[in-house]
């Protein structure tokens, strides 16, 4: 609801206690994404040496433990050229 007719009507916007509010780290660990099948098969090609288990949603584009983390099923140009260099860091690591 836009603020003015919640401050016109009297309401309140809540927020879930931080107790009960799941940590970042968890949400990002457990949502998995699904990308096209074109997609998947050029990360799995250009990552070749590497397995690559699982992807997940994250802020930012990463590789940890064997998981890829990206911020969207669907990227830009510069998350996919961003996704390119990390994937040529890990290969020159090799």
């Amino acid at each position: 609801m836009h603020s003015r007719y919640a401050s016109v009507f009297g309401i309140e916007k809540l927020e879930l206690n931080q107790h009960f509010r799941p940590a970042q780290a968890e949400l990002s660990a457990t949502s998995s994404l699904i990308l096209s099948d074109t997609l998947k098969d050029d990360i799995e090609r250009a990552f070749a040496p590497v397995t690559i288990n699982s992807i997940v949603k994250s802020s930012t584009i990463e590789f940890s433990e064997q998981q890829l983390g990206l911020p969207d099923s669907n990227l830009t140009c510069a998350q996919k050229r961003a996704l390119w260099a990390l994937m040529s860091e890990h290969l020159d690591a090799l």
